[in-house]
């Protein structure tokens, strides 16, 4: 992509014809030949970015010799590329009118000054309508010059005239009832009102725009027979096939371009687009790939800048951070955002490239000096992605007493799903709106609470979670570390409901990192699921060992055949158990822990059958198992017996109302007994002697029959107490009961 530096110099040394500017003078006398001269250093000035002493020297030049066309042609060029469209810039206009005027005097059937009077008139709204005549005395001009790269860029500025004017009634809606057309401030104070108007109180008025369409299509396409590595004429007619939806003539356009212009970044930036609206992720990854790649640091910028995306606050300090922090940061957005790892590709990256590319192509304003992600369409189509519902209402008739209103169209973009609404009015034909009235004030409130969205995106769309319970052990014998298991409920008949499959893969994947975002596990598995299953096993248990410190796990499963996904993740900081410290493993809560053979030594948690439920949820009526193992008990008698007094609390942690009854049943407390009581919380306390003998560690298992104990969120505290030596430990955990049966 140029940008308006690049595009202005490129424009300015082919319409003075350099070389030939730089052999003509030669002549060191004549007043031509200094002229000529000033014209060159103009040139370099425009190419350095110093753009007022470019007009400067232009002007002499044009003052000094009034027979060179050239002069005069790059002093109006100047004018006009750096002159808005409003009132104000009326005198720069009309200057830079005069020197295309003179300059087509002296040189008539040169295309690209008419070019450049056509592209002055499309700033003036009083004289847009002559602008499509004077490209076409252009065209006529560049096809009898048979100048087949100035013909390419005439078809696209006509090809442009009627997308503009095509875009203006597409979406039309026609109001119904009372009021006239759609109003901004009622919008804006009425969250439902933006609904009930487009739902009940409008209607679509159908192929509005279709001629316009068409011929704008033809020009395009003419434009890019004329010359195929057009850019102007390819950017023009993707933007058409973009904004109606026809991805595959999308794909298929921007492959031609590609090949046309193998150096172009934006061919494989499009053609990027076009692979990601069609849901290629590979070849969309590796089309952007291309286009990052042959951008230069400052085209690059607006692709990769993340400004856009996130909170205004946290944007300041993003655009303050010197060059390598800002790309340490981004690396770590992007690694933060991605929404399934066992995909190859990262799909919020790639349509948040695809979102800059399409607000490049269909809002950008060559006239008035604006790139797509700079309007605040771009902006809002960046953040939240393709409204779901798009209407464009006509001028309101009865805005006479506001003149900035007068004539001005209003588009509203809808996002059904979050009731996100926006407004925008503009100038017909012009492909510039700015959000109406207050509307910048929603927005920055907005993007405060919802700095940007991703719905669009189906493994965004559909993913669902998986619930994960994370437990840690001391290992076996002497090993280092600490094991850490992983019980994992998979949501499979949720994600298989309304397949129309009878089986199909099952992907699932533990990733486990640390600070620096290195991979410490990375276990894929595959498996076959038969979806029409009435019963489907969800749980699923993973087994690892981790040093101390701090780590970031993901559980994801994905049905690549019904594109079906889920993700569990959470931080973990892994501790260590101690060589002779009592200490307790994590409190594993499960629907069913039970002893594989009754009769055998318990050593550890290989010696149960335990059915964990991931979710830590559980209905009035169900039991809730427990296991946990004590660590580095001392004994208390020769044959290697400990004593040791355990503590259990379920406490209330949010309920709307108290009182709480509860007993202990099954495990060891069957042959032992407790004590319980209390109020908004129930405690149980009891003493066991266990041989060590043959064993690191004491297993403890339990169940707690709630009797019915009312929904809410609860806090499970087990305590041991090594009567030998009065050490204590402890270890907790927050578990939900529900009202419905799991």
């Amino acid at each position: 992509m140029k940008g308006p530096r690049s595009a202005l110099l490129a424009l300015a040394l082919v319409a003075t014809a350099a070389a030939r500017l730089a052999a003509q003078a030669n002549d060191a006398d004549s007043t031509g030949a200094v002229a000529r001269r000033m014209v060159q250093t103009a040139i370099r000035l425009a190419e350095q970015g110093d753009t007022a002493q470019a007009i400067a020297q232009a002007a002499q030049a044009a003052q000094l010799d009034p027979d060179l066309a050239d002069a005069h042609f790059l002093y109006g060029m100047l004018l006009a590329r750096t002159s808005g469209a409003g009132l104000s810039a009326w005198g720069r206009r009309t200057d830079a009118s005069r020197e295309f005027n003179a300059a087509l005097r002296l040189d008539r059937g040169n295309p690209r000054y008419l070019i450049e009077v056509a592209r002055l008139r499309l700033k003036a709204p009083i004289l847009r309508f002559q602008a499509e005549r004077l490209f076409r005395r252009a065209l006529d001009a560049a096809r009898k010059k048979h100048d087949p790269a100035v013909e390419s860029e005439v078809e696209a500025e006509i090809g442009t005239i009627y997308f503009r004017r095509y875009e203006a009634f597409a979406h039309r809606r026609m109001v119904v009832g009372f009021t006239q057309t759609f109003d901004w401030e009622s919008a804006l104070r009425d969250q439902h009102y933006t609904r009930d108007l487009l739902q009940e109180q409008s209607t679509p008025i159908p192929e509005m725009g279709e001629t316009d369409l068409a011929q704008a299509e033809q020009h395009y396409r003419s434009g890019i027979r004329a010359d195929s590595a057009s850019t102007a004429a390819n950017a023009g007619l993707l933007a058409l096939l973009a904004a109606t939806d026809r991805d595959e003539e999308l794909v298929d356009a921007a492959r031609s371009f590609a090949t046309a212009n193998d150096t172009s970044a934006r061919a494989p930036l499009y053609l990027g687009l076009g692979l990601w609206r069609m849901r290629r992720g590979p070849g969309a990854d590796s089309a952007f790939a291309r286009a990052l790649a042959r951008m230069s640091p400052v085209e690059r910028g607006p692709l990769e800048d993340l400004s856009s995306v996130l909170r205004a606050a946290d944007a300041l300090a993003y655009r303050a951070l010197p060059d390598s922090e800002q790309a340490a940061y981004d690396t770590a957005y992007w690694w933060a955002a991605d929404p399934l790892r066992l995909t190859p590709e990262n799909e919020i990256r790639l349509e948040h490239l695809a979102r800059v590319a399409y607000a490049d192509l269909l809002f950008s304003a060559p006239d008035l000096r604006l790139r797509g992600w700079q309007t605040d369409r771009g902006q809002i189509y960046i953040r939240y992605g393709p409204p779901p519902v798009l209407a464009s209402f006509a001028p309101d008739p009865q805005e006479g007493l506001d003149p900035s209103q007068i004539g001005m169209e209003t588009t509203v973009w809808f996002y059904p799903d979050r009731n996100l609404r926006f407004v925008f009015q503009g100038p017909p034909t012009y492909n510039y709106a700015r959000l109406a009235g207050d509307f910048s004030s929603y927005v920055e409130n907005m993007r405060v609470t919802l700095p940007s969205t991703y719905d669009n995106v189906p493994v965004v769309h559909g993913l669902d979670s998986i619930a994960v319970q994370s437990a840690q052990f001391l290992p076996l014998g002497d090993s280092s570390g600490t094991d850490v298991v992983f019980f994992a409920g998979i949501p499979i008949r949720a994600m298989v409901r309304g397949v129309d499959l009878r089986q199909g893969d099952l992907q699932t994947a533990l990733f486990v990192t640390d600070p620096a975002r290195r991979d410490v596990v990375a276990r894929r598995q595959r498996e076959q699921v038969t979806f029409a299953a009435e019963a489907q096993f969800e749980n699923r248990t993973s087994n690892t060992r981790l040093a101390v410190g701090d780590y970031l796990y993901r559980f994801e499963a994905l049905l690549p055949d019904a594109q079906r996904a889920a993700r569990g993740e959470a931080r973990l900081s892994v501790g260590g158990f101690g060589r002779d410290t009592l200490s307790l493993s994590d409190i594993v809560v499960a629907d069913r822990v039970a002893p594989k053979d009754e009769a055998a030594i318990l050593r550890g948690r290989q010696d149960f059958f335990i059915a964990p439920n991931a979710a830590m949820r559980f209905g009035r009526t169900d039991p809730v198992h427990i296991y946990t193992e004590v660590y580095h008990l001392k004994a208390t008698t020769p044959d290697s017996v400990a004593q040791f007094q355990v503590w259990l609390r379920l406490r209330v942690e949010a309920l709307p109302r108290a009182g709480l009854a509860a007993r202990v049943v099954g495990g060891m407390l069957d042959a032992i007994g407790a004590t319980a009581r209390g109020d908004n919380q129930v405690e149980l306390t009891y003493v066991s002697r266990e041989s060590l003998i043959g064993r690191d560690r004491v297993p403890l298992y339990l169940a707690l029959d709630l009797g019915g104990a009312p929904a809410g969120t609860y806090r499970l505290d087990l305590a041991v107490k090594d009567l030998t030596t009065g050490r204590l430990t402890a270890r907790s955990r927050m578990l939900t009961i529900t009202e419905a049966p799991r």
